[in-house]
């Protein structure tokens, strides 16, 4: 987990960064804080990869701070986030040395790529804030793997580490145990982790502490002047722990394990204790008071073993056949066998190992035989009084099972595996005897009780017998049957025959009336069924289409039913009647389709009279004849109007075309006044403007008065123009009036743009052709009808 350390930086911007970071991983921790000095006791406490510092208005004191963490930290990467308000804290913070500094505002995604950059170089990690010593005793609790890199200065070397031990160590020439004393010598050093598994075997033996307490002895003894370093003795590092481990307290080895479990680093490692012996009066006071205590203790144990000599053979026999002869009197005295072995169960327990034991297990056993007799006479009686129906089976099984899981090794297993093997039997007589109680005149009642009984018992001694009794019932009830037929037919009501007859089929399957019983049935549904057929028929008509479906779904239930002719003779009435409404139906839609030709409808028409209709059409088929004669006329007389209007609108059209022709000669000899722009369009170089070659005269035939002029004029669309307007009477004065002229058509005048108001009407300039062949320019009523001449700008 890397931990990410943010100084005075606010939460906005905080929250961005660590959001951002999640894009390239999720294993960190942001530490925040907002006191600069609190900075160095966190970082030594809590290992730090990253430092983030935001400030603003820092003060000296800050700047100073801040370069003393460079200084005492060179490999922690440093971020600094200011605005430089002043040139003091510009060169403040450029001064500290190994800071990355960043102007505000800042682009967040620039300092999380960077520090992103940082944690990814130290892939693996560097330590920072923690010694070498207090990092091994975490990573040994912590059951760690790794390759450690240590540094300092010029040395280097390397600590291998599976699963928290340390199994290896390199730095020179050394190797091992050496290798790790001589790297626990160096000041300072810079710790590098590597994650990749360690593929090393276990090199060193001696346990962690005893290579730490060696180290802190090394470190001591270089100290230490050599007169006093050649007194001390020296220790082979081994398995057992050096005398200065057993000089630390367990409360001391306790609180570094604690210490180190927080991330906390550890205290110095204090002086050792001088190795020589020394006799002084203290510990010798100390000594003397120990072999006093020890012979005291020796005093009581002696004691002890005495008294617990005459408890063992002379006081606890005592005791055991006292008590043993109370727990005899108390079961002796007790009511049930139960609360007798109860008694000697409690006696047992209290004295496993005890005399008596064995009388007082022989008197249990027989308690619990007497115990197990009285139980199983108890059970016998309770199943003997037990009335035998439906649960008489599985109570009775149940208390047997019951007494066989309370008693699994009883003498009585076999006779009640007998006695539950013999319970169906006894349940078969029980019922079977119960039969024949039922009153004969009970038909549903002894038909349920029969085959309840072949359905339970199929393979039972009594069940040939009892199917006996269901086929002397069905006989019996056979017979009722046909007495009830005979009141139906009268009542002309078979519903209560036909359930009877459902009753005897659905619970007599292979009775020898089956097939009798199966024709009753048919003949009376049949005829149930035609009562109310005809009641339905006679709603909808007797030759409607309902009725025809009605009598085909009769034939189909009931092919062999008495009344089949009679229902066949209806439906062929029925059909032809149907057929004749179908053919009827089919004339008068066909006849009535515009789509159709008149000619073919008063022809079929025709046909259908001619073949003598039913009564029932013959009126209507006369009526509609003689309407269809007078649309034929109709008809006719549309069709040569059509003709005409078509003969006169060729007409139209050669005339329109002999006046283009007629007009294009005369524009050719305009003197090049006039082109003809696009087809039915002319343009007039002297105005600029196109006008329609035809006027609305020619086009349409017929005059038009002034509204309609206008709208001809909007609805225009010729030579690819739809912009067509009226003309003021001047353009139509100049094309007229001045030379050479436009050709003219055979109009008398022409509508204008130019609309008034005159006295109590509404008036209207137009252009007139005057008797001497010149145009000059007329008022006339909006109502007169007239000619246009179309132009466009």
């Amino acid at each position: 987990m890397k931990k990410i350390l943010a100084v005075n930086v606010d939460a906005f911007n905080l929250n961005i960064i660590s959001n951002m970071l999640t894009e390239y991983t999720a294993d960190f921790e942001v530490l925040t804080t907002n006191k600069i000095k609190e900075i160095d006791d966190i970082i030594r406490k809590l290992a730090t990869d990253v430092l983030i510092v935001d400030l603003d208005d820092p003060s000296p004191a800050d700047l100073k701070t801040l370069a003393g963490i460079s200084k005492a930290y060179p490999r922690l990467p440093l971020i600094i986030m200011t605005a430089f308000e002043t040139g003091e804290i510009e060169s403040g913070v450029k001064a500290i040395g190994t800071a990355q500094y960043f102007e505000k505002p800042v682009d967040t995604k620039e300092i999380v790529e960077l520090v992103w950059e940082k944690i990814e170089r130290n892939v693996g990690g560097e330590v920072h804030g923690i010694s070498l010593t207090s990092f091994l005793q975490m990573s040994e609790m912590e059951k760690t793997s790794c390759t450690l890199k240590v540094k300092a200065g010029k040395n280097e070397g390397a600590l291998y580490m599976q699963k928290g031990a340390l199994i290896s160590a390199e730095t020179g020439k050394l190797q091992n145990e050496e290798a790790v004393l001589e790297i626990l010598s160096w000041d300072n050093p810079g710790i590098e982790i590597d994650d990749s598994p360690v593929n090393r075997r276990k090199e060193i033996q001696a346990p962690l502490i005893s290579l730490l307490m060696e180290s802190v002895k090394r470190k001591d003894e270089k100290k230490t002047p050599a007169s006093k370093k050649a007194a001390a003795p020296k220790k082979k590092l081994g398995k057992q722990a050096p005398d200065a481990l057993a000089a630390e307290t367990p409360a001391k080895a306790a609180k570094k394990k604690a210490d180190a479990a927080q991330g906390t680093p550890p205290p110095e490692a204090e002086e050792p204790q001088s190795l020589a012996k020394i006799t002084d009066a203290s510990k010798a006071l100390k000594r003397k008071q120990l072999f006093k205590q020890a012979t005291i203790v020796a005093m009581v144990v002696l004691v002890l073993v005495i008294a617990a000599c005459v408890w063992q053979f002379i006081f606890s026999p005592w005791q055991a056949e006292k008590r043993f002869s109370q727990v005899v009197g108390d079961v002796t005295a007790a009511q049930s066998f139960k609360k007798k072995i109860d008694l000697l169960d409690a006696f047992l327990a209290s004295n496993p190992k005890r005399d008596y034991v064995l009388k007082a297990k022989q008197l249990k056993q027989n308690y619990a035989g007497q115990m197990e007799v009285e139980e199983y006479e108890r059970i016998t009686r309770e199943i003997n009084a037990l009335p035998i129906n439906d649960n008489f089976e599985e109570t009775a099984r149940k208390k047997y099972l019951t007494f066989l899981k309370q008693y699994p090794g009883t003498d009585l297993k076999d006779e009640i595996n007998k006695r539950i093997e013999t319970i169906p039997f006894m349940m078969d007589d029980a019922e079977y005897a119960r039969l024949k109680e039922i009153p004969r005149n009970h038909y549903s009642q002894r038909l349920m009780a029969y085959q309840a009984y072949l359905t339970r018992h199929p393979e039972s001694v009594n069940a040939d017998s009892v199917k006996e009794m269901k086929d002397s019932l069905g006989e019996a009830f056979y017979n009722h049957i046909r007495m009830q037929k005979t009141c139906c037919d009268e009542e002309q009501s078979w519903l209560k025959c036909i359930k009877l007859c459902d009753y005897f089929l659905n619970n007599f399957e292979q009775h020898v009336r089956t097939k009798q019983v199966s024709m009753l049935l048919s003949e009376m549904k049949s005829r149930n069924s035609y009562i109310k057929i005809s009641e339905e028929i006679e709603k909808a008509g007797p030759m409607s289409k309902t009725a025809e479906k009605l009598f085909e779904k009769f034939l189909d239930d009931y092919p062999a039913s008495p009344l089949r002719d009679t229902v066949e003779s209806q439906l062929a009435q029925i059909r032809k009647s149907v057929n004749q409404e179908k053919t009827w139906q089919e004339l008068i839609n066909y006849v009535k389709n515009d789509q159709n030709s008149i000619f073919d409808r008063v022809d079929r028409m025709a046909d259908y009279l001619k073949h003598q209709p039913p009564d029932s059409h013959k009126e209507d088929a006369e009526n509609i004849h003689t309407w269809l004669l007078r649309e034929k006329d109709r008809t006719q007389w549309q069709m040569n109007q059509q003709a005409q209007a078509q003969k006169q609108k060729q007409q139209q059209k050669v005339y329109i075309a002999q006046e283009q022709e007629r007009v294009s000669r005369q524009i050719q000899n305009s003197e090049g006044r006039y082109k003809i722009k696009k087809r039915d369009t002319v343009y007039d170089r002297r105005t600029g403007l196109t006008w329609c070659m035809l006027d609305s005269y020619i086009l349409s035939n017929k005059c038009m008065d002034y509204n309609t002029a206008k709208q001809y004029v909007k609805n225009l669309d010729i030579g690819g123009y739809n912009d067509w307007r009226l003309p003021d009477p001047n353009e139509l004065l100049f094309l007229f009036n001045s030379k050479p002229a436009f050709p003219m058509s055979d109009a008398a005048w022409y509508w204008t743009s130019e609309a008034f108001h005159a006295a109590w009407s509404e008036k209207v300039n137009t252009v007139v052709r005057s008797g001497s062949g010149t145009w000059e320019k007329v008022e006339k009523n909006m109502e007169q009808c007239g000619a246009v001449k179309a132009v466009r700008p």
